[in-house]
């Protein structure tokens, strides 16, 4: 298989793709890291990625709870690549790390789609977390904001983000045959690295990770763990909303967007989340109209309505609630209002075909909408990733991500239109 011809950003799109190889492996931590290990071989790298580039941190392999009598799946999978002579902006071609974050694995039943994907009714207070003149090479784990503040200009991200932000940036990987980790965290490693002259650096992540790469890029920023780096970017796609507006702006502040040149594709961005208008994830979590990334437009998102395709627009409806209440819950007072913003985002629409008419339609709109439209996008139509080393099915939509809590809430409600419009009629009462 030759080495694809990929620009800077479809091989740091690829780079992100390459950390949900084992999304659907399972067993201890030791052995998906050794699985994940031996996939990111450089025949690998060369066929999905592009000539030049080796892993130089990890992989890492994290799961919340390990139960010997019960293997599970990877809660957190992440990375760290090198490239010697990479172009991220102009001509001129330097050194380049790349930090590689995984969506959510398997059927988001593990702590990462049950925990880090939705914990968004608390929120964590940046400033507290990180202070101000903060030192050391360690990332303390997160506390919940007891009286948070969202009308002032304190930074504030969901307490699902910030643990998910916290595990990367702090775990080392999993020691292998009983011997010692020759890693240390992210965190320590990126302050550490001697580098060259030039060297940038770029978080970058899918769905999940599209919400925990900003985050971490922010966190390690704020905690002066990145001064080696002469440019630090940020490549998200398909995420959620991490944060509120002061976080937006602190963010935006740091890694101001860098959007796309007139004529070119929406992909082609640095510190934007690339956004499909058709993709319900990145429409969590904010709750405002004045944002076209808000719930509320997920009933008709498709273009159903009580007239056309009743069963979708119904489910639909009901997710959009399911949402909106978790959404709101950090306000600290009632009625509760809005907690999250968008970050700044490149939108593009995936085409909006015939609305969906069954459960099962929808459930195929949603998936590819998500996931093959982002391919299709950034690598073209006819490209597909080499499949992961526990792949059941060699296609690039089995790669799990943060869709699957909600497809698996979807395929939980009634798919009869009479039960579904009484369950409707309950829900709203």
């Amino acid at each position: 298989m030759p080495s694809p011809s990929f620009n800077s950003f479809q091989q740091t799109f690829a780079l992100s793709w390459a950390s949900n190889l084992v999304g659907t492996c399972t067993g201890s931590a030791a052995e998906i890291q050794d699985k994940l290990n031996k996939a990111l071989s450089s025949d690998y790298l060369n066929n999905n990625v592009g000539p030049g580039w080796s892993v130089v941190w990890g992989p890492a392999i994290w799961q919340h709870n390990p139960n010997p009598e019960k293997p599970a799946g990877p809660d957190n999978v992440w990375f760290i690549a090198k490239h010697d002579s990479f172009v991220t902006e102009g001509q001129d071609p330097k050194p380049a790390y790349v930090v590689c974050i995984a969506g959510t694995a398997g059927t988001g039943e593990g702590f990462d789609g049950t925990f880090e994907d939705v914990a968004v009714g608390r929120v964590v207070d940046l400033n507290q977390w990180i202070p101000d003149g903060f030192t050391g090479d360690v990332i303390p784990s997160p506390a919940v904001a007891s009286d948070p503040d969202f009308t002032g200009s304190t930074p504030y991200v969901s307490y699902g983000t910030s643990i998910g932000t916290y595990v990367i940036a702090s775990m080392s990987p999993v020691a292998l045959d009983g011997q010692a980790s020759t890693h240390s965290s992210v965190s320590a490693f990126l302050k550490n690295e001697v580098v060259a002259p030039g060297t940038r650096l770029i978080f970058t992540g899918h769905s999940l990770g599209a919400a925990l790469c900003p985050t971490l890029a922010f966190v390690l920023d704020k905690a002066q763990l990145l001064s080696n780096f002469s440019k630090v970017l940020v490549y998200p796609t398909a995420g959620a909303t991490p944060g509120d507006s002061s976080f937006v702006s602190a963010f935006s502040r740091r890694f101001p967007a860098i959007p796309p040149a007139e004529g070119q594709p929406a992909y082609m961005t640095w510190n934007e989340n690339i956004v499909n208008s058709l993709d319900i994830v990145p429409h969590a979590w904010c709750t405002l109209s004045t944002y076209p990334q808000n719930l509320n437009v997920i009933p008709t998102i498709y273009g159903n309505s009580p007239q056309q395709g009743f069963i979708p627009f119904s489910i639909l409806t009901v997710l959009k609630g399911k949402l909106v209440t978790p959404a709101k819950n950090a306000w600290p007072e009632k009625p509760k209002q809005n907690v999250y913003i968008p970050l700044p985002s490149s939108v593009f629409s995936s085409g909006q075909e015939p609305f969906p008419t069954t459960q099962a339609e929808l459930e195929t709109r949603m998936m590819f909408c998500h996931i093959r439209a982002y391919i299709d996008l950034i690598c073209g139509p006819d490209f597909k990733f080499t499949p992961g080393p526990c792949a059941t099915v060699a296609n690039d939509e089995h790669i799990p991500v943060g869709l699957s809590r909600i497809l698996e809430y979807v395929e939980s409600l009634p798919d009869d239109p009479e039960r579904l419009e009484k369950y409707l009629v309950a829900e709203n009462q």
